[in-house]
């Protein structure tokens, strides 16, 4: 059973981005060695952590790989990282209606001024393709 997914803790957050900067799931000891030398990372926490993880919803079994002599589970994140960060932002703001929300996020992002002419044309077709697909679905 999931637990509901709150906000994320340091340590979460740092075996995620770990998790999102690979190309491929890992396993623990994997994890834990690119986990950041500022603290003394102990392997059962980490194998604690990684369960809580799973039960929020956080992180998957992927598979198995050969760890040392024997076999380990491997982990993956279960949503792409903006994924992620999109879906917590709009559940922040769940007093907001929804179409509200996803206009009030993508309003913040383009008023960054951080977008080069070429960056805000792929918004534009980005747009103009979720446009069609909507105006597709209504037709239907």
């Amino acid at each position: 059973m999931k637990k509901k997914t709150s906000l994320l803790t340091y340590n979460e957050w740092t075996i995620l981005r770990i998790l999102w900067s690979s190309d491929h799931a890992m396993a623990r000891p994997e994890i834990m060695q690119n986990l950041p030398t500022i603290r003394d990372w102990q392997p059962t926490a980490i194998s604690t952590l990684i369960t809580s993880m799973i039960e929020k919803g956080l992180l998957r079994v992927d598979g198995v790989t050969r760890c040392g002599r024997g076999y380990g589970r491997t982990y993956a994140a279960t949503m792409p990282q903006f994924d992620f960060i999109v879906k917590n932002a709009l559940a922040l703001t769940l007093d907001i209606p929804e179409g509200e929300r996803v206009i009030g996020l993508i309003t913040s992002l383009l008023n960054r001024n951080e977008l080069d002419p070429e960056d805000l044309e792929a918004v534009e077709q980005l747009i103009a393709a979720q446009k069609e697909k909507v105006m597709k679905k209504e037709e239907a």
